[in-house]
């Protein structure tokens, strides 16, 4: 950077005095005596002026370069939807996210009992998706919640195209209201 600088300044200091040559104006006092003088001084205007369009170019091509391969880099990303981690070039995607409902019960002044208080995990669903090269989608949905541990959903799904899909495992059949109303 202090090297293109460099060039830099010089290129301009050397601008200024060919234009102050080129006008007629009174030369300065480092001015060249000779014609042969002027043409070693655009020889070196041209080389600097080489040079710093090289260096821009390669600072060009360095950033092609980092945009590439930020491109080329997996994406993971922590946002309202959860932990997703997607491959460059989509291909396969990862997603944990989760549902949990809790109850409390607290009372102030239990009357001089002890063991009124309580606290109850109804549901604890970590909720892993994903998909696995472009084509094959994935869901596994267990529960924690309550006294047992349940598996909710555990399914895999081939996506032909969007009309024809097979999907096969364990999972809420979308038929009917009632069984895909929210908690």
């Amino acid at each position: 950077m202090k090297t293109k600088l460099k060039l830099i300044a010089g290129v301009a200091g050397l601008n200024l005095t060919v234009s102050a040559m080129a006008a007629g104006d009174a030369a300065p006092a480092a001015a060249p005596a000779s014609g042969s003088e002027i043409d070693q001084l655009k020889q070196q205007i041209e080389a600097l002026d080489q040079k710093v369009r090289v260096l821009e170019r390669d600072r060009e091509i360095d950033h092609d370069d980092a945009s590439a391969l930020a491109k080329a880099q997996p994406k993971i990303v922590i946002g309202p939807n959860g932990l997703s981690a997607v491959s460059a070039d989509t291909n396969f995607v990862i997603q944990l996210h989760g549902l949990i409902q809790a109850d409390s019960r607290t009372f102030f002044q239990n009357g001089g009992y002890n063991g009124n208080d309580g606290f109850l995990l109804r549901r604890a669903r970590p909720i892993l998706t994903g998909t696995v090269y472009h084509d094959f989608d994935f869901n596994f949905t267990p529960d924690f919640g309550g006294s047992t541990v349940q598996i909710m959903d555990a399914y895999v799904n081939y996506r032909y195209n969007p009309a024809l899909q097979l999907e096969a495992g364990k999972f809420k059949a979308p038929v009917g209201l009632e069984a895909l109303v929210g908690d």
